[in-house]
């Protein structure tokens, strides 16, 4: 259960950095 709320919240991180460097690049054009 602890090793798979880790896993969510890894997934977490990495879908927020993806969302803003999307916006980042939207940003830059």
């Amino acid at each position: 259960s602890c090793q798979k709320d880790v896993f969510i919240f890894y997934y977490y991180i990495e879908g927020t950095f993806f969302l803003w460097l999307i916006i980042y690049n939207r940003l830059m054009l």
